[in-house]
């Protein structure tokens, strides 16, 4: 199971909580954030590359969004770094030209759900050969897959994750068993709490996305559905588990084959001689 930490501002949060406190964090601070995210178990690190002029100007979402902005400057930075803790570098993208900017920096692409129907974004992304993670969310499932297929066709190398599109999604909107589908082989989760995506991984997930926070920074709009690095933690080990405990074992590898009763001879047999409960037992 990849264990993907990252999602919305959460992530971003971490790294800057406004335009100009962004410029001014210390390396140090970067790298503790990601040191931190490997600690916890992730796998790969996943921000956001989301800017203010994806909206209206002067909207509500422009403001928001303009909060959580961070310099292109960091992306060799932020590789660089994750390499180092073993962690992949995975960016959300929104504009097709920003495309061959983080390009170099990654090896996969995230798509959110409320993008996945631009054509233009999807073939850009699939111009680089790099697989690519899509989330379902806002758009549904089956709207997901025929989008992606219209734009680039069926590919084997896109992962669609369930999604709820709910900040935070409440247990009776997550319709879990939808990971029954085959298509679907992951989970995006914006639920309180880790329930979820560990029953997730017991439906067959392969693939989590958790937003992560760092512990004491309730500043953004994230914070109530992120978990903090000990929550991260917890939720991997019981990912983990769950995996684990889902795999079908070769029965020839089981060591407790070993503790089965067998027949035994108990008395001397003569050629020809039957078998009885005398001379044989089952021990």
């Amino acid at each position: 199971t990849r264990i993907i930490c990252g999602g919305g501002k959460a992530l971003e949060a971490s790294l800057s909580s406004s335009t100009d406190h962004a410029i001014q964090l210390t390396d140090l601070d970067r790298a503790v954030t990601v040191a931190k995210t490997a600690a916890a178990g992730a796998n790969v690190f996943k921000p956001q590359y989301l800017r203010r002029t994806v909206y209206p100007e002067g909207s509500a979402e422009s403001k928001l969004v303009a909060q959580y902005e961070w310099p292109p400057e960091w992306l060799p930075w932020l590789r660089e770094e994750c390499g180092v803790c073993g962690l992949e570098l995975m960016v959300t993208v929104y504009e097709p030209e920003h495309v061959p900017l983080i390009d170099p920096h990654v090896k996969r692409w995230k798509i959110a759900s409320f993008e996945v129907q631009r054509a233009d974004l999807v073939q850009a992304v699939a111009t680089t050969g790099k697989p690519l993670i899509v989330s379902t969310g806002v758009t549904g499932w089956r709207a997901a897959v025929d989008a992606v297929d219209d734009a680039i066709g069926l590919r084997s190398d896109v992962t669609y994750l369930h999604c709820v599109s709910a900040y935070p999604a409440k247990p009776d909107q997550m319709h879990l068993t939808l990971l029954q589908v085959p298509w679907l082989s992951g989970f995006s989760d914006h639920t309180i709490g880790m329930t979820a995506a560990v029953i997730a991984v017991a439906l067959g997930a392969t693939v989590i996305e958790k937003h992560i926070r760092m512990t004491g920074d309730l500043s953004s709009e994230d914070a109530r559905f992120s978990l903090d690095e000990k929550q991260f933690t917890e939720m991997v080990q019981q990912v983990r588990t769950t995996w684990e405990g889902m795999h079908v074992r070769d029965e020839g590898n089981n060591p407790s084959r070993q503790l089965r009763r067998s027949l035994y001879a108990v008395a001397d047999i003569g050629e020809g001689e039957p078998f009885t409960e005398e001379n044989v037992r089952s021990i």
